[in-house]
């Protein structure tokens, strides 16, 4: 379904999955033994003087070299256990949101469909009522024109024309509304009015926004807390 690919809903909980994934998987790590590579070398000198220690060094006579390997396993490492725990949960709950949204946006966009063949079903029997009432209409003026029908008649004729025209529109814009809401449920509304978002301007204006807003704190020596404070008075006053 191509709504699954387009709702940006979506697609943020598929990015903080993601991105919980990895975050379980470094936790899970911190909580393993380690097994660790050492090694080191370089140069000795033994002479007597040390102008011999270092013509020893810088001919590079004796060479040392030494290998091994570390292990290290954590004892009552509960810390890193508990942030592997809570990782793993925190990616369920993130797996079971996803199913969860797909779910119910695949029952959104049947739902629509549906209510898109009922609402196109009642704008084609609006119009047939609309040309049925013109007929009539027309008929009714003949008849009073020839004497068979009266003046009563053709107002309510008048009438049925003007409710049927009123239902058309009610109608059209009840499939209008039908049309909207697939699109919006499709997540492909926005391209169908031919908006684009930039969301690296968007960003771009958040970020500034959110450092205007610091400096302006910062210049007037005021915390959140002092502010919000400063708001109470005000409304107080």
């Amino acid at each position: 379904m191509a709504a699954l690919d387009l709702r940006p809903e979506l697609l943020q909980l598929q990015i903080s999955y993601n991105v919980a994934q990895v975050q379980e998987r470094i936790a899970r790590r911190q909580a393993w033994p380690e097994l660790s590579l050492t090694g080191s070398g370089g140069l000795n000198g033994t002479g007597e003087t040390m102008s011999k220690n270092w013509k020893e060094i810088i001919d590079g006579r004796r060479r040392f070299w030494t290998v091994g390997m570390q292990f290290s396993y954590p004892i009552g490492n509960t810390a890193a256990v508990n942030d592997y725990r809570r990782s793993k949960i925190r990616t369920e709950q993130l797996l079971n949101q996803i199913r969860s949204l797909s779910w119910r946006i695949r029952n959104e966009v049947e739902s629509d469909m549906r209510a898109l063949i009922s609402a196109r079903l009642q704008v084609r029997m609006a119009d047939m009522s609309l040309r049925i009432a013109e007929k009539r209409l027309e008929e009714y003026r003949r008849n009073n024109q020839a004497g068979t029908s009266t003046v009563q008649d053709v107002i309510n004729a008048q009438n049925d024309l003007t409710f049927a025209r009123n239902s058309q529109v009610d109608a059209v814009e009840t499939f209008a509304g039908a049309v909207s809401r697939l699109w919006r449920d499709m997540g492909t509304l926005l391209d169908h009015h031919g908006i684009k978002i930039d969301a690296e301007h968007v960003g771009k204006i958040a970020r500034k926004a959110a450092l205007k807003e610091e400096s302006t704190r910062e210049g007037l020596g005021l915390q959140l807390p002092d502010l919000e404070w400063a708001m109470e008075a005000f409304r107080a006053k």
